[in-house]
């Protein structure tokens, strides 16, 4: 006779700043359940040596102060090289999302992409999909290698 398995549901936040994720993600911890907080993450990574040494061997040590990636320093060297970051809310399943999903290969998130910086006067170079679980070293190879 089969036991029946206990199916854990899974919950994904998104939202713009200030939508209320993080205090949601805080209401389901209190509720006992296991949680990821992809901006926890995110200073997680800014606080490994390879990133912070990556990042001041990149633009120098204006982007790390006292030891610590400077984020704000970060996004000013972003802003300034004119990197953007694109983020499309699939929960809205928009036509258009769909058919950027669809022009790689893709019907679903998530959808890593890296679109190349280049040079004036040359071919635009094609994107570059990164795996769907990105790794440290993915996104810092992605860096290295695709754009500025």
């Amino acid at each position: 006779m089969d036991t029946p398995r206990h199916i854990v549901p899974r919950l994904g936040l998104t939202g713009g700043i200030g939508s209320g994720k993080s205090e949601a993600l805080a209401a389901c911890e209190r509720l006992g359940a296991a949680v990821l907080s992809s901006d926890a993450v995110v200073h997680e990574l800014l606080g490994t040596d390879a990133v912070r040494d990556m990042l001041r061997g990149r633009w120098g040590d204006r982007v790390v102060r006292d030891g610590e990636v400077d984020r704000a320093a970060v996004a000013e060297v972003f802003s300034r090289k004119g990197v953007v970051y694109l983020k499309a809310d699939w929960t809205s399943r928009s036509a258009e999302i769909a058919s950027i999903l669809g022009s790689f290969g893709r019907s679903g998130v998530p959808l890593y992409v890296v679109y190349p910086s280049r040079p004036a006067h040359t071919a635009t170079p094609e994107p570059r999909v990164l795996p769907q679980i990105l790794t440290e070293g993915t996104i810092i190879e992605a860096i290295e290698k695709e754009t500025l």
